[in-house]
């Protein structure tokens, strides 16, 4: 793997990890009193917040390292206008922080659903969620793979792919609410 698809892969999971956690703790040993031979060591436990902006900022850092080992700057990125540019970069960020709410929403969820026992119950509105978590998971897997791999002219068949599962899901969302909201 390349060096640089491997530090923006880290970029992108140390900026998640501080999304999530926000900060992290370690403890750090010190001598308290000294008398001749006798020390009294004290543990104490140190906490390092990690800024918001920051973790985001590594997110954003990580995708640029990605997109420039694939070389997505050289062949598509620096042929767009500079508004296409910025949506460009803004879709593909959006869509590296909609990773972790994604999960851990889904994860929740079907928790849900599986300890109501509410699958037997509302089958228009289960069936429209799990098509929804279909295409989405395809959309992020596909989005996932075009950004560390490059979207070159052999990949249009999975350009395509991550732009229908996108519009599949926008489409199956606002039915899934409507029938979960009039059970």
């Amino acid at each position: 793997m390349n060096p640089t698809k491997l530090v923006g892969i880290i970029l992108i999971a140390g900026g998640y990890l501080g999304l999530v956690y926000g900060g992290f703790s370690y403890t750090k040993e010190t001598t308290g009193v000294k008398l001749g031979p006798i020390e009294l060591k004290v543990q104490e436990r140190e906490t390092v917040n990690i800024p918001l902006i920051v973790s985001a900022g590594a997110i954003v850092v990580g995708v640029f390292f990605i997109l420039s080992a694939t070389g997505l700057y050289s062949r598509f990125f620096f042929s767009l206008a500079l508004t296409d540019q910025v949506l460009f970069l803004a879709h593909l960020v959006l869509g590296y922080l909609f990773l972790v709410p994604f999960v851990w929403y889904t994860i929740l969820h079907l928790k849900l659903v599986v300890k109501t026992r509410a699958l037997h119950k509302e089958y228009v509105s289960h069936a429209l969620g799990f098509s929804l978590l279909i295409t989405t998971l395809v959309g992020l897997a596909s989005g996932i793979d075009l950004s560390i791999n490059g979207a070159t002219r052999l990949r249009q068949d999975w350009i395509l792919l991550h732009q229908w599962a996108s519009y599949l899901a926008m489409a199956v969302l606002p039915a899934h609410i409507f029938w979960a909201l009039i059970r």
